[in-house]
């Protein structure tokens, strides 16, 4: 996606994108049981080339777990479009989708949660090429091909789920998703439940498997060091909405936007130069019950200005000479 015409973008040139979705939905809150409009997502505009990694990143809330689902047509969205293999599939109905869900797999957080405790491991990863019509010796060769290619030992194939350690529960969820031969796999939060060095172990795994099998990854984390490792380009995320898309390079050593520096500036660091020049921002993220008027940021923001900043959200624009890089801020660092 050539993100300086984002706003006439329409999708078809991506293996999977999302043009202008947006998710609201009325929740009730407080005493009186009162209902209030939640914009769960805004206006994100995001793209996935065929056999490229993209990352999608913004703390808990930010609505991009929300932004996955759409893309994956899991959540219906309240208006904008999603296509994938250069159709427009938004309208599709569930018997249309059917054939296309082989082809575009998630991968969740929680594995436990995913995976039916009732069936045995070898059961679970079968379970997507029975419903597809894999039947007798191509059934078995398939499922053995998934098992190799995770790592995963033959002698797990007849335990549960509840036997397994978490990274090894992972492992059958991407075996299972791997089974279909999908081309797109959206990733959400897929090691944030792992220790560091089964994290080190999986992310590594993810990647060799999008080198060998041609995939296109989609990869949602609240973990910018982990995405910018993983990702050719990244898209930030906050309140909602899309603040700032670059490459992965640019993003990492020309950030823009104020909350994607402060991001930056939280990863550890040991040069003492750059804690001094350090972003920090106080507060809290806004409550999708009490939305903020103008910028969502601004209330967070150390470049805030009273006048346009808490009145008018800003677009997201392309800025500078960058191939690729667009920001929505009213006063971007330059």
């Amino acid at each position: 996606m050539t993100s300086a015409q984002a706003t006439a973008h329409d999708g078809a040139e991506d293996l999977l994108a999302g043009v202008s979705l947006a998710k609201y939905f009325h929740q009730r809150t407080g005493a009186l049981g009162r209902s209030v409009l939640v914009r769960a997502v805004h206006e994100a505009t995001i793209g996935v080339a065929a056999g490229e990694t993209v990352g999608l990143v913004g703390e808990s809330g930010s609505g991009k777990s929300t932004l996955g689902k759409l893309l994956l047509r899991l959540l219906e969205p309240s208006f904008g479009s999603v296509w994938f293999e250069g159709r427009e599939i938004t309208f599709f109905s569930e018997r249309e989708l059917r054939p296309l869900r082989r082809r575009m797999q998630p991968l969740f957080q929680d594995a436990a949660a995913a995976l039916d405790g009732r069936l045995r491991v070898d059961e679970i990863v079968t379970e997507p090429l029975r419903v597809f019509g894999a039947r007798g010796r191509e059934l078995d060769q398939r499922a053995r091909a998934s098992f190799d290619r995770v790592g995963l030992p033959i002698a797990l194939a007849t335990r549960r789920p509840a036997e397994l350690s978490s990274g090894e529960r992972q492992r059958v969820s991407l075996a299972r998703a791997l089974a279909l031969e999908p081309r797109m796999l959206v990733c959400d939060e897929p090691v944030a439940a792992l220790d560091p060095s089964e994290q080190l172990a999986m992310m590594e795994q993810l990647l060799e498997l999008s080198r060998s099998l041609g995939l296109a990854h989609l990869f949602i984390s609240h973990d910018l060091r982990m995405v910018l490792g993983a990702s050719e380009r990244v898209y930030v995320m906050y309140a909602g909405r899309i603040v700032e898309a670059a490459r992965s390079d640019a993003l990492r050593h020309g950030a823009r936007h104020p909350y994607t520096r402060a991001l930056l500036h939280a990863l550890p660091s040991l040069d003492p130069r750059r804690r001094r020049l350090r972003v920090v921002v106080e507060g809290e993220p806004p409550s999708p019950f009490q939305p903020v008027e103008g910028c969502a940021f601004h209330p967070r923001c150390p470049r805030a200005r009273s006048g346009i900043c808490n009145t008018e959200a800003p677009p997201l624009a392309p800025i500078g000479e960058a191939e690729w890089h667009d920001v929505a801020c009213w006063y971007p660092y330059d």
